[in-house]
């Protein structure tokens, strides 16, 4: 099984600039708005209003997976979002060629273990994006915002988070 750790502090984001440009190289689909360069970048310019969230999946030590969310707070209210989001085109989680399996199991179990959100804002994917595998396997509330067709993952349904 993939071992799985949500970082949630600045220095544990910093230290995996290696790793994390290894896995970008090996991803089939990584654009340069999913480099560590870009988001950390990012991070350090307009993170202050976020906590950060960014997912590491492993396999035997090595970097296979990585989901660069963070979560906004609004009251009561919590929306995970990915790094970026706002000035980032082209979203998505960073996969190493072969792994995508794993990396989407370990996706759908660490969303459910994440606390503090009630949607999932998954914006900017492009069709080929892995992402939208977590989002069509969602057992759950869940819709497509369609302006810009962005997925969006509940933990509840609609009427309820109006209601409250």
């Amino acid at each position: 099984m993939s071992k799985v750790v949500v970082l949630d502090q600045l220095q544990d984001f910093a230290t995996l600039e290696e790793e994390w440009e290894d896995l970008h190289r090996n991803a089939a689909f990584a654009t340069p708005f999913q480099s560590w360069a870009w988001l950390y970048s990012w991070w350090e310019f307009y993170g202050k209003d976020y906590e950060l969230r960014v997912v590491t999946i492993r396999e035997g030590g090595l970097l296979v997976g990585l989901m660069p969310l963070m979560l906004e707070r609004r009251g009561a209210f919590g929306r995970l979002l990915f790094v970026g989001t706002g000035l980032t085109d082209h979203q998505d989680i960073l996969v190493r060629e072969g792994w995508e399996r794993q990396v989407i199991a370990a996706g759908m179990r660490v969303l459910r273990q994440i606390d503090g959100w009630q949607v999932a804002d998954l914006q900017q994917l492009r069709p080929e994006a892995v992402a939208w595998s977590i989002f069509e396997s969602w057992e759950g509330p869940r819709t497509r915002v369609w302006q810009d067709n962005f997925p969006v993952i509940d933990v509840r349904p609609w009427d309820e988070l109006l209601a409250s």
